[in-house]
């Protein structure tokens, strides 16, 4: 917005009736303080169509890359880890490095159809299919991918949601003409989110597309190039497939971001794409 010659943006803290301005040529900062329960802030740019893109915070714990090597080439690195500024040398994949409840920093514990730990963590996906995955860092669950039915792996979607505070500007796509899914809804995420809750998956109906920091969580960089991602507690994953997120592209209405699982990067995507889907809720306290 303009102000006698002026630009500025106005920062809305969501919780509350404040509104600040700021100009626009100058550096802007803010801290979030922890409360009891998320905040959600808007960086408004008023001269773009005053279009909010929400920035959620919240105090849950960080997943850390899965990279326990210092270097993986044929020669001229080091093939195990080594002292120093690396990122094996720090965080969970370091001090939390036990595979058996994911691999190195990665902790998470199998679910059952309603909801309750595996009896028996150690049982293979044939042995004693899962249908959720608890992240004990992160306190998310996730939803497992099946071969066949309303999870099946290799159904896509597109993106669509109509709620204006959420969707960056534009609804996405209600009607893909490539989408592939199950024959009772419409294959865009809003209907899927909406089916899998009707069904109660893992005894839950606040199951939700996950944010780009989020779905970026559980990306296992050890594995970049083939599936990025721990297969074990994830299975039918498939190599090459690009997963949807709730994040609209701030500068484009049209597109909204997705996670590729093959090497884990970020990429803008048309929201009229028919990308995968894997769905999330958060674990109550």
């Amino acid at each position: 917005m303009t102000d006698n010659g002026t630009n500025y943006w106005y920062v809305e803290a969501e919780n509350t009736a404040e509104t600040t301005r700021y100009p626009t040529s100058g550096t802007l900062s803010f801290t979030v303080v922890t409360k009891p329960v998320p905040w959600t802030l808007f960086l408004v740019p008023t001269l773009a169509a005053n279009k909010k893109i929400p920035v959620t915070t919240n105090s849950s714990g960080l997943n850390d890359t899965g990279i326990i090597w210092g270097g993986g080439t044929v020669s001229g690195n080091n093939s195990t880890c080594t002292p120093g500024v690396q990122d094996c040398s720090s965080g969970r994949d370091n001090t939390d490095n036990y595979d058996t409840d994911g691999h190195a920093g990665f902790s998470f514990t199998k679910l059952d159809s309603s909801g309750a730990a595996l009896a028996d963590q150690a049982q293979d996906y044939a042995t004693n299919p899962w249908s959720c995955v608890k992240d004990e860092v992160t306190g998310l669950i996730w939803a497992v991918k099946t071969t066949t039915g309303l999870h099946d792996s290799t159904y896509t979607y597109s993106w669509y949601n109509t709620d204006a505070a959420t969707n960056g500007g534009a609804d996405g796509t209600q009607n893909p003409f490539f989408g592939s899914c199950d024959d009772n809804h419409d294959c865009n995420t809003t209907s899927y989110v909406d089916w899998v809750n009707s069904q109660g998956l893992c005894g839950a109906t606040d199951w939700r597309v996950p944010s780009v920091k989020e779905l970026l969580s559980i990306v296992s960089y050890n594995a970049a190039g083939t599936t990025a991602i721990d297969s074990t507690f994830f299975p039918n994953t498939a190599t090459d497939r690009t997963f949807w997120t709730s994040t609209p592209v701030s500068e484009a209405s049209t597109e909204a971001w997705s996670v590729h699982f093959q090497y884990g990067y970020t990429a803008k995507s048309a929201k009229s794409s028919t990308l995968y889907v894997r769905l999330v809720r958060t674990a109550p306290n």
